[in-house]
């Protein structure tokens, strides 16, 4: 059977937590020897503008991976932000404006009139739930779809055209308990279309700390936040917190931002808090390996590479406790802690950075948990098994709807 694997974006290059994921599962799968292949846009990344085309159309190969590009739709960027706005002031959308902001988010026409009329495929795999390539790709052929939504509570996971996606696939696939839970809670699913496969991550190499902190000029101890800087990861609210804890007990520790995006920086912190911006992967694993403690401040979360990648540096993790995936990565690891108010963030950081001695238990505790539980190899078995167990026919026959 050819497994078709759809995603937004694809590349070594492209940023963000599910395309990452996306593409170490797929190269996975290849080197045991499953048939895959990946039908993604001709866009950049999710950074970048939607509606304009990066990469050639047509076949190539990335790292060995048969990928086959099609070109992006245009599409209306202020539509889609006066839409979102609109969510996050908990006002409803109409079914047309539902219909009109997944038809203005990352779409390729040409790609849904390839899935609607190829006969190539035994499934489809679509990832994220919320990109167009998703709703319309899946739309094309329900019954010999799949999902791997990388949900998280926001006002987009609510809407009714998402629940129809999530109703009409043939099986929805998860990383986390926390995910499907809420799947669960959205959207009322039938068990048997619900698998939990997990996740897995890469094993880490190299990191100095001696390099990081020759080339970037950081001698003290600091805190590390690796990802997107954007209101949506809760950035501001970091840089507040921080600021805060500054101003009120002084000190050496300082922040160091890793990651596309830019963030709003007050003078008064300029000496405090180093924005990186984005770093080639060697880089970021010396600054891994310098930082004191990991902080993920994002709630939007359905299961973050980077605290992972932060544990198996063996640095203590301190994320949001209104993060369900987040917290309960280090509840179930005794890997970190959580923090919600500005008073639990300040005890949280004093504690660690007071405590040496509990960073290191912290820091190995966490390390064991990913060693332990989040692997490729055993996401791609629980992978095959879920699609197995849905029906998906393994000679490539077509399944009914």
């Amino acid at each position: 059977m050819k497994i078709a694997f759809v995603v937004p974006w694809y590349g070594p290059d492209v940023l963000g937590g599910a395309e990452t994921m996306a593409r170490w599962l797929v190269e996975n799968l290849q080197r045991r020897g499953v048939d895959v292949e990946v039908l993604t846009t001709c866009g950049k990344d999710s950074g970048s503008n939607w509606y304009e085309d990066h990469y050639p159309e047509g076949e190539s190969r990335v790292n060995g991976v048969p990928v086959r590009r099609f070109r992006v739709s245009r599409g209306d960027a202020e539509t889609v932000e006066s839409l979102r706005q609109k969510l996050q002031r908990k006002r409803p959308l109409s079914e047309d404006e539902e219909l009109k902001f997944v038809s203005n988010i990352i779409n390729s026409q040409a790609l849904y009139d390839f899935i609607g009329t190829t006969e190539r495929y035994g499934c489809y795999v679509f990832w994220p739930y919320w990109c167009g390539t998703s709703y319309w790709g899946a739309a094309s052929r329900p019954g010999i779809s799949y999902l791997i939504p990388s949900l998280h509570d926001e006002p987009t996971a609510r809407l009714g055209v998402y629940r129809r996606m999530f109703e009409n696939v043939r099986g929805v696939l998860f990383q986390t308990e926390e995910e499907l839970h809420l799947a669960k809670r959205l959207y009322g699913l039938d068990e048997g279309k619900l698998a939990l496969i997990g996740a897995g991550v890469n094993a880490v190499t190299g990191g100095s700390t001696a390099s990081f902190r020759e080339r970037h000029r950081v001698r003290s101890e600091f805190m590390l936040c690796v990802g997107r800087k954007a209101d949506q990861k809760n950035t501001p609210l970091l840089l507040s917190y921080f600021g805060e804890y500054k101003r009120r007990n002084g000190g050496d520790l300082k922040l160091v931002l890793i990651g596309p995006g830019k963030a709003d920086l007050p003078s008064s912190l300029s000496e405090h808090i180093v924005d990186l911006g984005a770093l080639p992967e060697c880089d970021k694993a010396d600054a891994f390996a310098a930082a004191t403690i990991l902080v993920q401040p994002s709630v939007n979360e359905s299961f973050s590479i980077v605290l992972m990648e932060g544990w198996l540096y063996g640095k203590p993790a301190l994320v949001h406790s209104d993060c369900a995936v987040t917290a309960g990565h280090c509840v179930r690891s005794n890997g970190g802690l959580f923090f919600r108010t500005y008073a639990e963030f300040e005890g949280c950081v004093n504690f660690l950075v007071q405590r040496p001695d509990i960073r290191q238990t912290m820091g190995l505790g966490g390390r064991r948990y990913v060693q332990e539980h989040w692997s490729f190899d055993r996401m791609a078995e629980r992978f095959l098994a879920a699609l197995a167990d849905r029906g998906t026919p393994a000679d490539g026959e077509r399944m009914g709807g």
